[in-house]
């Protein structure tokens, strides 16, 4: 599983320094002057900017590096900086003007340049994909070193993002951005960690039972036939057991929203705690955790081997509902019987 998470990170900070290196080497003949010859006090000063505050905005960033030139770049999310005449590129990515990831680069072989010291303090961890691997737990950074070259020039790249997820807490309750249209619960509904697989809840209603199935549905007469239609989106009314739990700010994701975090993140099957389950990493390297948690009817069934997450949304026929569904094989948008008993992950209203 580390090795996954790492080969992950590396990616997004892979793309990161690319971006920064295609800048970097287009306009190098600007930067450098042949007749200055930095000191080594210049030097170190600049390799010590890095800065791995994450969550720092874009107006912070660009007051602490006053007094180097900002660089155009083709992302309008990342920041990139150098300082005049000196050999050493600092660039900065950011998701929801909030700082995710870090990159610096330097020509191999460059007077007084090695950048290896911006890693005083961190731990080797291993190797993956060619490349060196960093952490430092206390600082909550992980980093990535390697080298490229372009046109027979080699430089020396580190490029740093959060160790481990980045949340925020909103009326007590602990969310993460992971980039997309809404930020998502860092544990389920009626969960006290992000392992905890939470309470078990038939679509629309907003307490837990011994026993799911049409008898004790609340929303019909003991069959599936007799079932009402609530609504076609339960979001935000009294059926929803997100507000109905964490409050207004609160709510049950739709079909669309679980959809975008299928379908726009990176799902790494893993053991949390010795809970078997998903993380599923966002564009800019933050993550939730999803247990597989199965789901109930006379019992629970499934748990450690498949994941029920209810939408707020109907499907087509009236006595189902949309659901996202999961092995450690496979990631599906489904649908399941309004009277189980399915697992909920709120998301953060998009207006809050």
């Amino acid at each position: 599983m580390k090795k996954q998470v790492k080969r992950y990170l590396t990616k997004i900070l892979w793309s990161v320094a690319m971006i920064i290196f295609i800048s970097a080497c287009s306009s190098s003949d600007d930067i450098l002057d042949e007749y200055y010859i930095p000191t080594e006090e210049d030097i170190t000063e600049t390799l010590k900017k890095i800065n791995t505050e994450w969550g720092t905005s874009k107006e912070s960033i660009l007051q602490y590096m006053n007094g180097y030139q900002l660089t155009e770049s083709s992302d309008e999310n990342i920041l990139q900086f150098n300082k005049k005449k000196m050999p050493v590129t600092i660039a900065y990515q950011f998701s929801s003007d909030k700082l995710c990831a870090a990159v610096i680069m330097a020509k191999k072989g460059e007077e007084k340049a090695d950048i290896q010291m911006t890693l005083d303090g961190f731990d080797y961890i291993g190797e993956s994909n060619n490349n060196d691997i960093y952490s430092n737990e206390y600082k909550n950074v992980f980093a990535v070193a390697y080298e490229t070259t372009d046109n027979e020039e080699t430089y020396q790249v580190i490029g740093f993002t959060p160790l481990f997820s980045m949340t925020e807490n909103v009326n007590g309750k602990e969310c993460a951005d992971l980039g997309l249209s809404v930020k998502w619960a860092a544990c389920n509904v009626g969960a006290k960690s992000p392992e905890d697989y939470g309470g078990y809840y038939a679509w629309g209603e907003v307490e837990e039972k011994d026993i799911y199935n049409w008898s004790t549905y609340k929303y019909c007469s003991g069959s599936s036939s007799t079932c009402e239609d609530i609504g076609d989106n339960i979001r935000e009314t009294p059926y929803d057991v997100a507000q109905a739990f964490l409050g207004n700010s609160w709510t049950m994701p739709t079909k669309e929203e679980m959809d975008e975090l299928r379908t726009k993140c990176d799902w790494v099957w893993t053991v949390e705690n010795g809970i078997k389950g998903y993380k599923v990493f966002g564009d800019n390297g933050n993550y939730i955790f999803l247990p597989a948690s199965g789901f109930k009817t006379t019992s629970l069934r499934n748990s450690g081997t498949n994941g029920y997450y209810m939408t707020s949304t109907k499907y087509k026929t009236v006595s189902m509902a949309y659901d996202l569904e999961f092995t450690s094989s496979k990631i599906s948008s489904s649908s399941m019987w309004k009277s189980y008993g399915g697992s909920v992950r709120a998301v953060l209203k998009s207006d809050i």
